[in-house]
């Protein structure tokens, strides 16, 4: 049975440009909804997919398949942008190496290249074992809403419920394991326009992996920008405000 598409839409009646949102593990749509309006405002759109239903990264690639074909029915012509955090970096560029002209522009916030989390050798069996009987099996992850963002606000609105929303299905995690290693070890190339925005005091993925898979990239139009002092998420973190309009400085100019 399919599973119904789940995203949230901030329209422009004439729009500029178009923002495909994805969130990372554990967050969903609801996250972007700051970033959003601060798009809409500068006349461009947003469509942000909530992935929480779904069981794998084949799963993903087909959800995020769907939108696009939305997002390109209601807005003809116009170039797509796709903003992904966390895990939601790792979707895009995964789907920018399969389809090239699947975007028009790629911004990596926070790209989990390498986790921090603290597993040890028997947590990883823990994870993949089930793989071998039920791909859909449940695991909770050892990750905090602190250590996510600094923002009193947002801490306050995410803490009852994401420890216990933070539970990944086996396959997410293998697929999530198997393209980090891969994007690590290989030399990505793209065509489109692409920027990683990195958070300097991220305590959920290491930032030097980061950099080193950025160094690795082949593109004629890439750049990176650090931000020292916040944490991974940097759509909700303290000092967003910057992040946002760096990101809209970078389409703006690709328009």
């Amino acid at each position: 049975m399919a599973i119904p598409l789940s995203y949230k839409t901030w329209a422009h009646p004439s729009p500029r440009s178009v923002a495909l949102l994805v969130h990372g593990l554990g967050a969903n749509n609801s996250w972007w909804e700051e970033f959003a309006q601060f798009l809409l405002n500068n006349n461009i759109s947003s469509y942000a997919i909530d992935l929480r239903s779904y069981h794998s990264f084949n799963e993903f690639f087909s959800a995020m398949n769907e939108l696009r074909a939305i997002i390109k029915k209601d807005n003809p012509g116009k170039k797509i942008f796709a903003v992904g955090e966390s895990m939601g970096a790792l979707i895009i560029l995964s789907m920018a190496l399969e389809d090239k002209t699947v975007f028009d522009g790629i911004a990596c916030v926070s790209p989990a290249f390498d986790s921090k989390a603290p597993l040890k050798p028997l947590d990883y069996l823990k994870i993949f074992l089930p793989l071998l009987y039920n791909n859909k099996k449940q695991y909770h992850l050892p990750v905090t809403s602190d250590m996510c963002t600094r923002d009193p606000a947002y801490l306050k609105m995410i803490e009852s419920t994401y420890d216990k929303d933070v539970l990944s299905t086996a396959q997410v995690l293998f697929d999530i394991f198997i393209t980090q290693i891969s994007m690590r070890m290989s030399r990505m190339r793209f065509d489109v326009p692409l920027i990683f925005l990195v958070a300097g005091d991220d305590k959920l993925v290491y930032p030097d992996a980061t950099r080193k898979v950025f160094d690795r990239i082949e593109a004629k139009d890439k750049s990176m920008i650090g931000y020292p002092e916040m944490y991974h998420s940097l759509s909700i973190d303290l000092g967003r405000e910057k992040v946002f309009k760096d990101i809209l400085d970078w389409i703006a100019r690709r328009i």
